[in-house]
């Protein structure tokens, strides 16, 4: 039972703050005649506002809400680009934030895109760890060699959430 309780907890953590935010784009997602403008246009007011040189905005893929700081483009899905609703306009907001602090070279965004690389590199490591469990098993017979990979792989997701919640002061 206590296991059970753990895991539950465990998938809450990883997965409530997802559902939240779905949650809260969802309910705030609906266009406003009151609005002047769109997310897209925003964003633009703002770089254009705040002279983020080289910065610009583009429709991307649905979900896929992001500041490339190698590129210089905030992305933001169809809903938020042409969407005149608070969700838009939040999300147009907070990711024109990410190249203002890009510009000003804010040192907890430049530790945050280090950091994001790390996860990846850890992220991935886990993945492959975790996907040649099995076929360690069958070449070594060693039970032991199947916990040895998996405790690997379940590390390195764990260092990857625990460099996440590290940036979390910075989103």
């Amino acid at each position: 039972m206590p296991l059970i309780l753990i895991l539950l907890a465990v998938l809450i953590l990883v997965f409530g703050p997802q559902f939240w935010v779905r949650h809260t784009l969802r309910k705030y997602g609906q266009d406003r005649p009151d609005l002047q403008g769109t997310g897209g246009e925003l964003a633009q007011h703002l770089i254009e506002r705040f002279q983020l040189d080289g910065v610009s905005v583009r429709e991307g893929q649905e979900g896929e809400d992001y500041y490339d700081p190698e590129n210089r483009v905030v992305s933001l899905s169809s809903w938020h680009y042409r969407g005149k609703s608070i969700a838009a306009v939040a999300v147009a907001t907070h990711e024109v934030g990410h190249a203002l602090q890009h510009q000003e070279q804010h040192p907890g965004f430049m530790r945050r895109q280090r950091r994001l690389k790390i996860a990846m590199m850890i992220e991935r490591f886990s993945v492959v760890s975790l996907m040649v469990t099995p076929f360690i098993f069958l070449l070594t017979r060693l039970p032991q060699s199947t916990l040895i990979t998996l405790l690997l792989g379940a590390s390195g997701m764990i260092a990857s959430l625990w460099v996440q919640l590290m940036n979390l002061g910075v989103v």
